[in-house]
């Protein structure tokens, strides 16, 4: 009996996520209604976007307005030098709560992840209702300026589809 429950349930499972899997990622332009889609084809995957730039997964517009170095907490020293500090907005236009963090965001310079630093203000997190949105910041420890990628897998997408950030730090 176990066994025949354990295939049906995988079998219910597969189709809802066969159904379920594809997301789609749109860029967004600035603030007016007109969004530019993209398909999800092996371009889009691989696209790298830029600072201001917003980008639309299932309905959720993502933005990394700024990113910069910014003067550590007192008392609590970046091991490698540096704290870069990334501004990001979310703005939930899907037809669900979804939850972001910044756990969901890793930065790579170069195939070296970079450590998120932690100071005495708490990065971003939380629940966003339908139509809501939320602001906050992450910051790394990183040893010098230069190109980093940031990298953001959605917990509200099933197919876990990458959107990808270019930062250029300067100072």
């Amino acid at each position: 009996m176990k066994k025949k429950l354990m295939c049906v349930v995988s079998i219910i499972l597969a189709i809802f996520l066969t159904a379920c899997g594809d997301t789609r990622v749109k860029k967004a332009e600035g603030d007016s209604t007109t969004k530019v889609e993209q398909k999800a084809d092996k371009k889009e995957k691989n696209k790298i976007h830029t600072v201001g730039e917003t980008v639309k997964v299932n309905g959720v517009e993502i933005t990394i307005t700024k990113a910069k170095i910014v003067k550590p907490d007192k008392n609590n020293s970046p091991h490698n030098g540096k704290v870069l500090q990334v501004n990001i907005k979310v703005k939930n236009g899907s037809k669900n709560k979804i939850y972001v963090d910044s756990s969901h965001f890793s930065l790579y310079k170069g195939d070296k992840a970079q450590d998120e630093y932690y100071g005495k203000k708490t990065p971003i997190s939380g629940d966003i209702n339908k139509g809501k949105k939320l602001s906050g910041f992450i910051k790394y420890d990183v040893a010098k300026t230069g190109t980093y990628k940031l990298i953001f897998t959605p917990a509200f997408s099933l197919d876990h589809k990458e959107i990808k950030w270019k930062i250029d730090v300067k100072k």
